[in-house]
């Protein structure tokens, strides 16, 4: 990888972004400018913010493949959901354990009706 540097008479940052993109990254192949660190103890020069970089390139990968991913495991973890994915909340259950100690389990529509009628009187 190579950077380059931009000299110019112009001031980078009055420049519209149509003219940046063709002065310099469509020149350089770049997808925009990048920060510099300070060089290290007896070092010339500068280098390219390697942390900066990789955080841009991880946020670019995953932008773009997001929605692929996600599909691709709730397809395999949810195979026969995959068709009516929002039925996947009718299987979820609540175990819920009252003051005696006894249990009942709860669907999760009859959990959250329970809920909001023990909330209902209380103010906050």
């Amino acid at each position: 990888y190579q950077l380059t540097t931009f000299h110019s008479d112009a001031e980078i940052r009055e420049m519209e972004m149509e003219a940046i993109q063709a002065t310099i990254l469509d020149i350089t192949h770049q997808d925009g400018p990048y920060t510099l660190s300070t060089p290290g103890f007896a070092q010339q020069g500068t280098v390219a913010d390697s942390v900066e970089i990789s955080d841009r390139i991880k946020e670019q990968i995953l932008s773009k493949g997001k929605e692929a991913i996600c599909d691709a495991i709730f397809k395999s973890l949810c195979p026969s959901h995959s068709a009516n994915p929002h039925s996947i909340v009718e299987t979820i259950y609540q175990l819920v354990k009252d003051s005696n100690g006894n249990c009942e389990l709860l669907s999760i529509n009859q959990y959250d009706a329970k809920f909001h009628g023990s909330t209902a009187t209380m103010h906050f």
